[in-house]
């Protein structure tokens, strides 16, 4: 039974994977298409004009130590223009995937939650299975299990995790670092402690219920 769970749950998290990917690839090549026309993206922005300077630099410090032939002004215009062309594109590029991103995404997850809801008798039924499944574990198994999702989700380290898994999804979906960083300090320095308090809760008034040698258990071990 246990076996038959994994493969649903494999089964489903393949399906998801594949119809984003599929998706995603759709709606970046109807974006890429239309871009101009849709007004989609935006050229050139702060993070090119950095990019830009940078490479400015970067000629002149070759130029200087001889790594390059000096130029002249014409040719170190049209030289940085060739490359702002390409951040440019480089930029579009990223702004339609990013654009793609959010919209396969949110399509996805809608499809996703409507699915659940369509069946959510069936999915009633394989939750019930899984904490059945959970509840014939050893009482060891039960409480490693415990710990190895909370320690994950609300441990000392776990702050790092949240913080490098939003900035990755903020990344996916086109927001800048910048802008990430206060709302991610913010997420962090809540959404953790609620989940700790709220396990703790659930362990205290329901885990007893179920098993109260598996309380013991972690009890023993955070004391």
């Amino acid at each position: 039974f246990r076996l038959k769970m994994w493969q649903a749950a494999a089964g489903g998290l393949l399906a998801v994977v594949l119809v984003n990917s599929t998706l995603n690839s759709v709606v970046y090549s109807y974006l890429d298409t239309y871009s101009d026309a849709l007004g989609l993206v935006e050229r050139g922005g702060t993070e090119v004009a950095e990019k830009l300077m940078q490479a400015k630099e970067q000629l002149h410090y070759d130029m200087v130590m001889g790594h390059i032939p000096t130029m002249t002004q014409t040719e170190l215009s049209e030289k940085l223009q060739e490359i702002g062309h390409e951040l440019e594109e480089e930029h579009k590029v990223e702004q339609l995937h990013a654009t793609a991103n959010t919209i396969s995404d949110a399509v996805v997850a809608f499809l996703v939650v409507a699915t659940l809801i369509n069946y959510k008798s069936a999915v009633s039924k394989y939750f019930k299975g899984v904490s059945n499944g959970f509840l014939t574990l050893s009482n060891t198994s039960q409480a490693f299990t415990l710990l190895l999702v909370s320690d994950t989700l609300v441990g000392f380290h776990s702050a790092d995790g949240w913080d490098a898994v939003l900035k990755a999804l903020g990344s996916h979906w086109g927001a800048e670092a910048e802008s990430l960083e206060s709302p991610i300090s913010i997420f962090v320095a809540t959404v953790p402690v609620g989940l700790d308090v709220a396990f703790r809760f659930w362990v205290f008034r329901e885990l007893r219920k179920w098993n109260a040698s598996t309380q013991v258990i972690l009890d023993e071990i955070d004391g």
